[in-house]
């Protein structure tokens, strides 16, 4: 899912702590107020291409 596309996302955006945002969803209108930003490190491993894939047969 892309930020962009997500109405919260959407409502997010270069948002601080103590902003208030209009949230436009579906459902209506909804003001939020922001309490706290917070940035973690999200480990992942790294891409590797699904064993039988195109890719991974020209690298064999």
């Amino acid at each position: 899912m892309s930020v962009g596309c997500h109405p919260l996302g959407r409502a997010l955006m270069r948002s601080s702590e103590g902003d208030s945002v209009v949230l436009e969803a579906p459902g209506g209108k909804e003001r939020l107020t922001i309490l706290e930003v917070r940035y973690e490190r999200i480990d992942v491993e790294p891409f590797r291409e699904p064993p039988g894939s195109y890719a991974a047969a020209k690298q064999s």
